[in-house]
């Protein structure tokens, strides 16, 4: 999707794969962590998959007033990933 200017939201598309970017000028990599949103077919599966794997850090999947069912995760450099897929999946 082609960036114009007075956008805050910028989508790049490989395939299957989505990649949702959001600009922000108050943006200090010091002082604040980044965030990334991850499109799947099943958040559920991701997240047992995820958990299975001993690492900490990824929330329990929960269904959101935007109707999708999201899971969150945490790095341990504190960037948040949202890991969503369409709600009934």
């Amino acid at each position: 999707m082609p960036f114009e200017d007075g956008m805050e939201w910028g989508w790049v598309r490989f395939g299957a794969a989505k990649l949702h970017l959001l600009l922000r000028n108050d943006h200090d990599p010091n002082t604040t962590a980044a965030a990334a949103d991850l499109s799947v077919d099943d958040v559920d599966e991701l997240e047992r998959a995820w958990n299975a794997t001993g690492a900490s850090g990824t929330s329990d999947p929960y269904d959101t007033p935007y109707k999708m069912r999201e899971a969150v995760h945490v790095d341990i450099d504190n960037n948040l990933i949202r890991i969503n897929s369409p709600l009934g999946n």
